[in-house]
Order: structure tokens, then sequence, then C-alpha cells
């Protein structure tokens, strides 16, 4: 007789990677949804701070659009492209650390939290933001130099709890919209953009490392680039500009 596969399918999902890939979901979502709540606490006691706007039916339906152009761009344009897009990613994430993983070096130090300094150009802050600034910089360079997985993840971590805390939803009909138009986006550019630019668009952007930036800019100073890493994989290839302005506004205020 012959012997039977006795594997139970089910048992992938106890393997380590998966485990890790629901808690990262899980805990991204835990912490962009209490940020959420400390976002609106900050803008109820800070009146001169602009209201978080909500995305309308019109916004929304251009969603897919707009993805889609910037999805063709990197397509033709990408060094360009990708390299304007690690800046912002770079920028953003240094700000958005901030944001984002404030509580937790408020726990590790809360008497720093308690002090206030005044910053050039940046008035009154709290001092353990003046301290969280100079650690996400160099996280940030570190990611530069290395492009370590796990950075590249925790920038991707922070700037998914970005995006949930600065794009808001107003009703069920407006997120049905958002994510119908983006549900037929992901399929044509995953199963039917080959048929019209003969090559899979999304997985060819998706799947290509973008050059470090840094090397380019070492190289036209005529300085040795050998410390940085010739490529990287950008933790996310479409950063909403206006989420970036607020995110710097409110990292300063935070």
């Amino acid at each position: 007789n012959n012997e039977q596969d006795t594997t139970n399918p089910w048992s992938v999902l106890l393997e380590f990677d998966a485990i890790a890939l629901c808690a990262a979901a899980i805990g991204t979502l835990f912490l962009a949804s209490h940020r959420s709540v400390s976002l609106d606490e900050l803008l109820k006691r800070n009146k001169d701070l602009e209201e978080i706007s909500q995305m309308q039916t019109s916004t929304v339906l251009i969603a897919p659009i707009t993805g889609s152009v910037s999805l063709i761009l990197f397509y033709y344009f990408f060094d360009i492209v990708s390299f304007i897009m690690a800046i912002m990613t770079s920028v953003m994430a240094t700000f958005g650390m901030v944001f984002v993983y404030y509580p937790l070096f408020q726990f590790c130090f809360p008497k720093l939290d308690a002090k206030e300094i005044r910053l050039p150009c940046m008035g009154m802050m709290p001092a353990l933001a003046v301290v969280i600034y100079p650690f996400t910089l160099v996280l940030v360079a570190y990611w530069f130099v290395t492009g370590h997985w796990f950075l590249n993840n925790l920038l991707g971590i922070t700037m998914s709890v970005i995006s949930v805390c600065f794009v808001r939803l107003p009703s069920v009909r407006v997120a049905t919209w958002l994510l119908g138009g983006l549900f037929f986006y992901d399929i044509f550019w995953v199963f039917y953009s080959a048929r019209f630019f003969g090559d899979n668009v999304m997985e060819a952007v998706a799947t290509r490392p973008a050059n470090n930036p840094m090397v380019s800019i070492a190289t036209s100073l005529n300085v040795s680039s050998s410390y940085f890493v010739p490529q990287l994989q950008l933790p996310m290839k479409i950063i909403s500009g206006r989420v970036s302005g607020r995110c710097l506004e409110i990292s300063r205020n935070f």
C-alpha cells in the first residue's frame, strides 16, 4: 500500500513566519488605533492645529486613478521617482517615528516628558521629543547604510500607522467605494496590465529595488559611497503629500 501524506495543510499557520506576520499586522492595527485616539485628543487641546480632513466620495473615486498614474510613473521613470520617494520616506519616517512611538519613550523616560525646551524655529517642545529626534535620525541613517530588513519593516509600520491616523473615512459608504475602487485597481494592474504594457506593471514595480540616493549624492560630491548599501527596498512606494505635511506639523506639536 502506498503511504498517504498525512501532513496537516493547516500546519503552515503554526510556522514562525506566519505567526510573526499575523502578530505584526495585529500590532500595527492596535498601534494605529491607539495613536488615532491620541491624535484626536491633541487636536482638541490645540485649537490652532488644522482639523484632519475626511475623505469624501469624490476624493475616494479618484484614488485608483492617482494610484495608477503613480504606478505608471514608477514603471517608466523608476530611477527618478524612486530617488524622490526614498528622500520622502526618510523625512516622513524621521518625523513619523516620533509621533508613532512617542508613548513607548514616554513610558521609559517619564521625567523628560514633563520638561519643555524652546528651540529656534520650532517653539516650545517636550524635552523627550528633542531626545527622540536624533534617535530616529540615526535609525533612518542606518537604514540608508545597511538597508536592513528590520528597519525596512519598522519604517513600513510607521508609515502605515500614519496613513491610518491621517486618512479618515466618514462613513461605510465612502469606505465601500474606496475598497471597491482599490479592488479593481489591484485586479487590473496585477492580472491585466501585461496585455497593455507587455509586462506585469505591479510586479515589476513592487519587486524592483531602488537605487540608494545617498550613493548618488556621495558620487556627485566625489565622496566614497562604499559606506552605503547600493540598493534599497522601499517600505512604501506611494506616499500622500498631504499626509506627509500633516505628519510634520503634528510631530512638531506632539
